[in-house]
């Protein structure tokens, strides 16, 4: 069931990700990248990683994965009150404990870390 609820948000991700103007650019690398503070700044998110300010999501899912193994659950990628850009993840550890990261865009060093169960 759970398997099944995965492979729905992953289709519906896919979907969203085709419906994006932008996901025609041929620089565009394919990561999803998520921002929930409205059209403009997803717009300036995308843009930090095209234009090579920030890492892709998948170049820092790969940095932590040996220090935070675990599946993606939720990313965002927005700024700080700084104007540093943050990846914001939660992943979900193999013992079944939500792991909740802020990641430095770009250098990908991990800047906070905390789970529940």
């Amino acid at each position: 069931m759970l398997q099944r609820r995965f492979i729905i948000l992953i289709l519906a991700a896919a979907a969203t990700a085709l419906a994006l103007p932008m996901m025609a650019n041929a620089d565009h690398r394919g990561e999803l990248i998520f921002a929930q503070q409205g059209g403009r700044e997803h717009d300036r998110a995308r843009d930090a990683v095209n234009a090579g300010k920030t890492l892709p999501l998948q170049q820092i899912l790969q940095q932590i994965s040996g220090r935070y193994p675990g599946r993606l659950l939720d990313a965002n990628l927005a700024r700080n009150n700084q104007g540093r850009w943050i990846y914001r993840l939660k992943l979900l550890a193999p013992d079944n404990r939500v792991q909740n990261l802020q990641v430095d865009a770009q250098s990908g060093q991990v800047l906070k870390s905390g789970g529940r169960r």
